[in-house]
């Protein structure tokens, strides 16, 4: 399998498994997943609102390195701003309760994620979209570099 091809499968295989994970009802989760995202860290602030927000920045980061031009790149992010608001939504079909906090919750992580993956690119040279390839790992040697003629 090509690095282009696995990078796909794997991000899409995490967003596939995070849609699972934020779409099933309560009792469709596994037990020590339902009594950790209910347990508060402030009063407005559990656990789970804690994996939104790393979720959806780790997605988003991760969107850096996908091989896709400067528009697919903007449409991955595009997907993962329209993937909060359908989870959200999804949620109300399944006993579970969508709300516009969690959407907030989960464009701080899009934001987020942005700010982390921009970062490492200007930091190392890349730019959005050009994936891992967009980092040089060497400079290139030319043989006739330094000669005059």
């Amino acid at each position: 399998m090509s690095v282009p091809i696995l990078r796909w499968a794997l991000w899409l295989i995490a967003l596939a498994g995070y849609t699972y994970l934020l779409i099933v009802p309560n009792n469709w989760l596994p037990t020590w997943l339902q009594h950790t995202i209910s347990k508060r860290i402030t009063n407005e602030f559990s656990y789970g609102k804690l994996a939104h927000l790393s979720s959806y920045a780790l997605l988003t980061a991760t969107t850096f390195l996908l091989p896709v031009g400067w528009r697919g790149w903007a449409v991955c992010v595009a997907v993962m701003s329209l993937h909060g608001f359908g989870t959200e939504y999804v949620q109300t079909f399944t006993g579970r309760h969508g709300c516009w906090f969690d959407v907030g919750i989960d464009h701080i992580g899009v934001g987020t994620g942005l700010l982390l993956g921009g970062l490492g690119y200007w930091l190392f040279g890349g730019r959005p979209g050009a994936g891992l390839d967009g980092i040089a790992a060497a400079p290139q040697v030319q043989g006739d570099a330094g000669r005059n003629d």
